[in-house]
């Protein structure tokens, strides 16, 4: 199935309505985040940005660790290069992780902007 809006931010007070749209939603397929009220909608938003801004300074850590090792690189006699070589590999593994994170956590906060609201009937109709 196709799920052209993201994940559904699903807002009730009532606990048990609140589990059984969750259970409902994802029986059929829809990502859910759910909140017991406004404010905790409001705050799961805030949480993907924060989230976002940690892995962006993550990624600038691990870019100028990169440019420090490249450039330790070109100083190095050739029997010492390996080692370093394999740290370099790793710190662009690593860098490429943080990537794949962040590009989700965009992912997120572009569909979050795309939240509509629909009847239960109609999510449960498309499906």
């Amino acid at each position: 199935m196709n799920i052209p809006y993201g994940p559904l931010l699903v807002v009730e007070d009532v606990p048990n309505v609140l589990e059984l749209l969750e259970i409902t939603l994802r029986f059929k397929g829809y990502p859910v985040v759910t909140a017991r009220n406004g404010q905790e909608a409001l705050g799961e938003r805030e949480f993907y940005q924060g989230y976002r801004e940690r892995l962006e300074n993550k990624l600038r850590q691990k870019n100028m660790q990169i440019t420090r090792t490249e450039r330790l690189l070109t100083t190095l006699q050739p029997d010492q290069r390996p080692a370093f070589e394999a740290l370099l590999q790793q710190a662009k593994d690593e860098r490429d992780e943080i990537q794949g994170e962040l590009d989700h956590i965009y992912q997120i906060l572009d569909q979050v902007g795309l939240w509509r609201i629909q009847t239960l009937s109609e999510l449960l109709c498309t499906a």
